[in-house]
């Protein structure tokens, strides 16, 4: 599955590359093939568990949306 540059960065926890992907207008609702979005990934697939809540405070910041849904769907507000 192709995962957008957001994407990775949130499942690997690197909170400096998510802010400056963020500070520079990238599309924090752009889903991968499988309609899935940064927050998703956010709350199911960050390898480091202990900055969620930080990661995810930075994408509600920047207005993700937690009704995405994606392929399977489950809609990115909720909880794995």
């Amino acid at each position: 599955m192709r995962s957008t540059p957001l994407q990775t960065a949130v499942k690997k926890g690197s909170v400096e590359c998510i802010q400056v992907l963020l500070d520079n207008d990238v599309d924090v609702d752009c889903p991968d093939l499988l309609q899935a979005t940064a927050l998703h990934n956010a709350l199911m697939n960050c390898e480091t568990p202990a900055m969620r809540p930080r990661i995810v405070a930075m994408l509600l910041t920047f207005g993700a949306d937690v009704e995405a849904v994606d392929c399977e769907g489950t809609a990115s507000g909720e909880p794995a």
